[in-house]
């Protein structure tokens, strides 16, 4: 579980001026706002810094569309993108006159949009670069990569950099031979350093920048949770990506909120307990064996654990009640699980123990009596 911090609609990536010798590379971050209404420009440019005409007509064309169709696979409305170019690090933006040209923002420019469409965080200890070069989602080379990683290298808030997979064909329609063999060293190079990530698509890439920690929170408040994709065609990089952020978020969230009590985090795993059960009312739905899975859970934990570091009730009454309310005949017996997990240490209790028969008591007169027999 990653404890670095996390955005929602920023992503890091590296800017780099002039070329060859005079190649100068800074740490900058791409930050996306999202919003509902599509009636106009689906993507406007603000800031300092600004993008020349072919960098946007590759957003609108290229890039939208997939953030469209991830978000139609998901069930949710389209978004309209603002999006600008921040520069944290000791180079002035305004001194230099930044204009973007090319591709190799295309990466970080994605992951914003989707980052802030789905309401998903990505750590900050990310950088990120590359270009979309198809509406399919396929990832190819962009220049300047040793250059991009000695940046990354040199800031210690970075532990990952994602880069273009190089051993496609295509990569030597953009790196000269020399160019390719210097990135590979540099690649090595840093590995010492920087978890080196390499990506061929956008499958690839959610794999590599969404954590469970992430998908699951954002699943279940813009209501992809449960979402059924087993219709979305194969072996597309967009359908492999919708997949893999819908596919399993039901054992995702047991894994997370487990992760959660046993580090203490209490409560992150009470705010994720609220979220799984309002999604569930908003649906009206009882989750099936919530209250058997809950109680289970809570009596796995250290004993330490449950007694210092939960504070009970882990889920509101209230709430409880609410959610109950959708329970069907089937669901009666784990109802009173749930309100037991609920309510653990509030009662007089400890329900999280498992029960234990008692062992009869036996009469001291009778039991001396059958040791005379047996001698």
């Amino acid at each position: 579980m990653r404890t670095s911090t996390t955005s929602i609609g920023r992503v890091r990536t590296v800017l780099v001026f002039a070329e060859g010798s005079n190649a100068k590379a800074v740490i900058s971050s791409v930050i996306a706002h999202a919003y509902d209404n599509t009636d106009d420009e689906r993507v406007s440019f603000v800031g300092p810094v600004t993008f020349d005409e072919s960098t946007i007509s590759h957003v609108r064309d290229i890039l939208i569309p997939i953030i469209d169709s991830i978000l139609d696979s998901l069930r949710l409305t389209k978004k309209s993108f603002e999006i600008s170019v921040v520069n944290p690090g000791a180079v002035s933006v305004s001194d230099l006159g930044v204009e973007i040209t090319g591709f190799s923002a295309d990466v970080p420019m994605l992951l914003a949009m989707l980052s802030a469409a789905l309401n998903m965080a990505i750590s900050n200890d990310v950088v990120s670069t590359g270009h979309v070069a198809s509406s399919d989602g396929d990832i190819a080379a962009v220049k300047a990569i040793p250059a991009k990683i000695s940046a990354a290298s040199d800031d210690r808030t970075i532990c990952c950099f994602i880069y273009p997979a190089l051993d496609k064909d295509r990569s030597l329609t953009v790196l000269s031979p020399v160019e390719k063999e210097n990135t590979e060293v540099a690649v090595i190079g840093a590995k010492g350093r920087l978890k080196m990530t390499a990506v061929n698509d956008i499958a690839d890439l959610a794999q590599a920048v969404f954590t469970d920690e992430a998908i699951v929170p954002s699943s279940l408040r813009e209501g992809f949770f449960a979402v059924d994709c087993s219709d979305q065609p194969g072996g597309n990089p967009i359908s492999t990506a919708v997949r893999f952020l819908v596919e399993n978020n039901e054992s995702r969230f047991w894994i997370v909120l487990e992760r959660y009590f046993h580090a203490g985090e209490t409560e992150r795993a009470k705010r994720l307990l609220l979220a799984y059960s309002q999604f569930h009312i908003r649906i009206k739905q009882y989750p099936k064996e919530f209250g058997r899975k809950l109680i289970q859970l809570l009596r796995s934990l250290p004993p330490g654990t449950r007694k210092n570091r939960i504070d009970f009730p882990v889920l509101p009454t209230l709430e409880c009640v609410n959610l109950t309310q959708f329970a069907t005949k089937s669901d009666a017996g784990d109802i009173g699980l749930l309100y037991d997990a609920q309510k653990a240490r509030r009662s007089g209790q400890n329900l999280l123990q498992p029960k234990s028969q008692k062992l009869p008591v036996m009469n001291p007169r009778i039991t001396k009596i059958r040791l005379l027999l047996i001698l």
